[in-house]
């Protein structure tokens, strides 16, 4: 909603219903003036704005809903009470500081509905707005607090009127009996229309509902003494602010509680991941380097030249590893100068059962997912018969946000294919960067891509 519309619909909407009631009591337009009109407009389009311009703004910077209210509750009484004075100085010529400040009260009362009705809105399709899964206590308190509020305030109203002696029992049996009353009657209604699939999806209707059900319990309960002085503009008022109240406070514990929820179960998922990960990584096992030793040692023994060759390459790799054994990702020219030095190692043992090309022009801001080479080159070898008659082709080079693997095909027969490497490599990349590889096969070859990322300096 945005921010005049909302300011327009905050402003109309109790005007509406206090033109309405005031004009059902009065009976007729007589007492109605365009001076009277217009305060009653002032005051509630000042409330609007305070609530539009300063919660809103707040709660967006900071997202502190106590502190938001109370900023907001404290210019509100500020500007209405400077409102209500400048009012009395131009129309009536006369100052009464208790006018102004009851005012200024009044406008916190009203703010704070409002706040009600823009969360209940705000939520409206929510599935979870009338949820009643707390325990029975929860919602005694909810009552207690309620009716307490709208006692307190309705006393500060009624101070001036009560001898102080007796203030206390009065406003016990005149303003606390009956909101408890009817906040217990608009808590009990909510229940129970929370249980009927319609308006459980209709929170609007519930709340309006509920509100003429508890003005017409309290009022049908009450005595005739009582009954003349329970006016609409009063207690149909109490009625549909506690229901308001009731419904927003119930609808901040579910959105709460969901948060909480929300929150758990991503933690929950992210450790998954990062355990998911670990084991992901450590199945990245660079056990070719002990099984190489006796290559070397043989190499010694029959072409020793050859021996110091393959040694510079086996030292090459693992010091590639021990650089790089804990890291994510590693420069793509790094791990393509890694992969040259682990090819050759296969290169003098196999001599011409393959050949390999490597266009190592990546620039120094590329990254790729650490050894994910290797693995694609393990699995090369392992479903695949090095032939010299028959040698296998590998070509690596960059391509599009992707490094490009082709080998040409010369399966073996009896290799059982469960795609664990390539799964290892494709899950590692989905749950660091959320891309996944790209796999194609023709007849006489198979292509791999992985994702690279590009990081700006």
């Amino acid at each position: 909603m945005k921010a005049f519309k909302k300011l327009a619909l905050l402003s109309a909407l109790p005007t509406l219903f206090i033109g309405i009631t005031s004009l059902i009591i009065a009976g007729s337009f007589a007492d109605f003036s365009v001076k009277i009109v217009s305060l009653t407009i002032g005051f509630f389009v000042l409330i609007a704005l305070n609530y539009v311009y300063i919660f809103e703004k707040i709660q967006a910077k900071e997202n502190k809903i106590v502190k938001s209210i109370s900023m907001t509750a404290l210019s509100t009484f500020i500007s209405i009470s400077l409102f209500g004075i400048l009012i009395q100085i131009i129309f009536l010529n006369e100052f009464l500081i208790q006018t102004p400040l009851f005012q200024g009260l009044l406008g916190i009362v009203i703010l704070i509905l409002e706040f009600g009705f823009v969360s209940i809105y705000r939520n409206r399709n929510s599935k979870n707005v009338l949820d009643f899964k707390e325990k029975p206590l929860f919602y005694l308190v909810i009552i207690l607090t309620v009716s307490s509020i709208e006692t307190f305030f309705l006393s500060l109203f009624s101070v001036e009127l009560i001898n102080l002696v007796d203030f206390t029992q009065f406003c016990f049996d005149n303003f606390f009996i009956p909101t408890l009353q009817v906040t217990s009657v608009s808590m009990l209604c909510l229940y129970i229309l929370s249980q009927i699939k319609f308006t459980k999806r209709n929170i609007f209707i519930s709340i309006v509902v509920a509100s003429i059900v508890a003005y017409l319990t309290i009022y049908a309960i009450g005595s005739a003494e009582f009954r003349r002085h329970i006016v609409i503009i009063r207690f149909f008022t109490i009625g549909l602010s506690s229901t308001i109240l009731c419904a927003t406070i119930i609808l901040y514990r579910n959105r709460q509680k969901e948060s909480i929820r929300k929150i758990n179960a991503l933690s929950i998922s992210n450790s998954r991941k990062d355990f998911e990960y670990l084991q992901l990584k450590n199945q990245v096992n660079p056990h070719f380097l002990f099984n190489n030793l006796n290559t070397l040692i043989s190499f010694i023994e029959i072409e020793p030249k050859k021996a110091i060759e393959f040694g510079h390459h086996l030292s090459n790799v693992y010091r590639h590893y021990l650089k790089n054994e804990t890291e994510d990702f590693v420069l793509l020219s790094v791990e393509l100068q890694f992969i040259k030095d682990y090819l050759e190692i296969y290169k003098a043992k196999f001599e011409s059962g393959f050949s390999f090309e490597i266009k190592n022009d990546a620039t120094q801001n590329l990254y790729i997912l650490s050894f994910s080479l290797q693995e694609i080159i393990d699995n090369i070898f392992k479903h695949n018969i090095l032939d010299e008659e028959k040698p296998i082709e590998i070509r690596i080079a960059s391509e599009e946000n992707y490094l490009k693997i082709t080998n040409s095909l010369n399966p073996q027969d009896k290799v059982i294919s469960t795609n664990k490497g390539l799964q290892n490599i494709n899950n590692r990349n989905k749950i660091l960067i959320n891309k996944e590889i790209i796999i194609s096969k023709t007849e006489s070859s198979f292509e791999i891509k992985i994702p690279t990322l590009k990081l700006e300096n």
